[in-house]
């Protein structure tokens, strides 16, 4: 009899059961966030782009009679200090105002990360319309009273330079930042113009004007900070000193203008280093190679 009273509870239970599981709340599960890694940086790889930006140039230039040259006929208007041929030459020295100019261009290079130190070469090439003048007068020496006035006018240009630079920088600050130092050769343009006279009063007496055109080479030196602000694109502001060669003095023979003029004198214009201050901004695509990949955001 006891067996039969269980077994009648037990089916009862069991058919009350699905029941009395559709009366209790739902429970709902719901997935944890995906873990997203932090973008890992690395500057490894090839880059290339453009910058813009603008500079300003300085430049020393001294003129005067050369220690020797061709022999002048007499003179009487203009005195031994205008005769290169008399050995003991006069001379005047002055530097270029600084004038600003515009500079544009692009560069190319590659890098390598190793912790938070970054190393690399770049090259650039830049045009640049910056000018260094200067307009000078002054009396010279020995001219036996006469109101001699020399009247020198130069300007110097360097309408293209460009650079092969060694790139040294820590993203220790930030590994989206790199803070770099650059330095090495540098190589440009420079137009050279000069147009000397020696004046009488208002009368002109002699005219030394000259022209050059060449490339000269030097070194640079700089700085900058560069950000990459998302998947292989940075952009960075930047700083360069560059250096070019002087022309090592060039001698300048005279325009005759007259019977007061030597027929042969000469002149020497001796056109220092050029000095080129350069800031400017510019935009990179970089390419990966070698190293962890930037993660995608």
């Amino acid at each position: 009899m006891k067996k039969i009273i269980f077994g009648a509870v037990a089916l009862v239970a069991i058919g009350a059961a699905p029941a009395l599981a559709a009366d209790l709340p739902a429970r709902t599960y719901t997935k944890a966030p995906a873990m997203v890694p932090p973008p890992v940086y690395s500057w490894t790889g090839c880059h290339v782009g453009v910058n813009a930006g603008g500079g300003w140039t300085n430049q020393g230039y001294t003129t005067s009679t050369p220690a020797t040259g061709a022999t002048g006929a007499p003179n009487t208007l203009v005195t031994t200090p205008f005769d290169g041929s008399q050995n003991n030459g006069w001379g005047a020295s002055s530097s270029t105002s600084n004038n600003g100019g515009f500079a544009g261009g692009g560069q190319i290079g590659c890098d390598y990360q190793t912790g938070v130190f970054v190393f690399g070469g770049e090259a650039d090439i830049q045009g640049y319309t910056g000018k260094a003048n200067s307009t000078t007068a002054f009396a010279p020496p020995g001219t036996g009273g006469l109101p001699i006035t020399v009247n020198n006018a130069f300007s110097s240009q360097t309408p293209w330079f460009g650079t092969v630079r060694a790139r040294i920088g820590t993203t220790a600050i930030n590994p989206a930042v790199l803070i770099y130092a650059t330095g090495g050769f540098a190589y440009g343009q420079e137009n050279v113009t000069d147009n000397m006279t020696v004046t009488n009063g208002a009368t002109l007496v002699e005219q030394f004007p000259f022209s050059t055109r060449s490339t000269k080479t030097g070194w640079t030196v700089g700085g900058g900070l560069e950000w990459m602000f998302v998947r292989n694109w940075s952009i960075r502001a930047e700083y360069l000193y560059v250096q070019l060669d002087g022309n090592g003095g060039q001698v300048l023979n005279t325009t005759v203008l007259g019977p007061s003029a030597l027929p042969n004198d000469a002149m020497r214009l001796d056109a220092g280093r050029d000095k080129l201050n350069i800031v400017r901004v510019g935009l990179d695509y970089k390419f990966d190679w070698g190293g962890p990949v930037v993660a995608k955001y």
